[in-house]
């Protein structure tokens, strides 16, 4: 397979992106620091939340973003699948590269749609990462139905979207 830049989002006529990101660390700050900085009208930011938190905020989220340790992701997504915190039709995607989308499987039984969001960047914090974040790739794995989406958060959050399939994971 062979990576590809994803096609742009439609933010000039798009309502703002109901965003939401789970993890308070290094990646989830400065997700999170980026989100809130974004040009006006393309996020309604919601906020980050942890496992503990009350994350009611994720039940009207649209985009949901991951940002927590890889071994953890699966019982993360069936935490808050249990707790029924999972909007339908929402977009998930973890920010870990080398691991399947197939972590998130229990927000599908929510009807939600999963995928992958990995930043090509260094984050040693959340205030350096901020930054380092600004134009870096992100690659993206998806159904076609969510490129526009995963596209436009994105783009939103000053970043690069490339779509990469799974046998190109390896390559990055």
């Amino acid at each position: 397979g062979r990576r590809r830049r994803l096609r742009r989002g439609d933010a000039e006529n798009a309502a703002p992106i109901r965003l939401a990101i789970v993890g308070p660390g290094r990646l989830g700050g400065a997700l999170s620091r980026r989100a809130r900085a974004a040009e006006p009208g393309r996020f309604e930011f919601l906020g980050a939340v942890g496992r503990s938190d009350d994350a009611s905020i994720l039940k009207s989220a649209a985009c949901v973003l991951v940002a927590v340790p890889d071994p953890v992701i699966a019982q993360v997504a069936k935490d808050f699948a249990t707790r029924g915190l999972v909007r339908p039709c929402s977009l998930w995607m973890h920010c870990a590269g080398g691991r399947p989308v197939d972590d998130l499987d229990p927000i599908l039984g929510e009807s939600a749609r999963a995928g992958v969001f990995h930043p090509l960047a260094p984050v040693p914090s959340a205030e350096r990462g901020e930054r380092t974040l600004e134009g870096a790739p992100v690659a993206i794995e998806v159904e076609a139905r969510s490129e526009r989406l995963a596209s436009s958060v994105a783009e939103g959050l000053g970043l690069v979207p490339t779509s990469v399939g799974v046998s190109d994971r390896a390559a990055y």
